[in-house]
């Protein structure tokens, strides 16, 4: 008998645990419409500049850096991009 109880009072306690959860949800969703439905619209992206891309290489040529330990992330670092290609800088972060 005490652990049908347990078992009933574990369920009642699981049900009201989501029901509370799912309220609060509820509650989430209905502020986000509302500030969803009070911001104002954007207005003018249509008429901004158009962007005209521009041919060319990018070249970096002996940066250094480094934090306040003089631990350098980069020293004497060159980089040389070529235009209309694909390049990407791949590490660890």
């Amino acid at each position: 008998m005490i652990t049908i109880l347990y078992v009933f009072d574990n369920v009642i306690n699981r049900l009201s645990t989501a029901y509370m959860l799912y309220t609060r949800r509820i509650v989430d969703v209905k502020k986000l419409w509302e500030f969803m439905d009070t911001s104002p619209s954007i207005t003018g992206y249509d008429k901004g500049a158009i962007y005209h891309h521009q041919k060319g290489d990018i070249s970096i040529q002996n940066i250094s850096f480094h934090y306040q330990n003089n631990n350098f992330i980069f020293n004497n670092f060159s980089l040389d991009i070529i235009g209309g290609q694909k390049t990407a800088i791949v590490g660890i972060s």
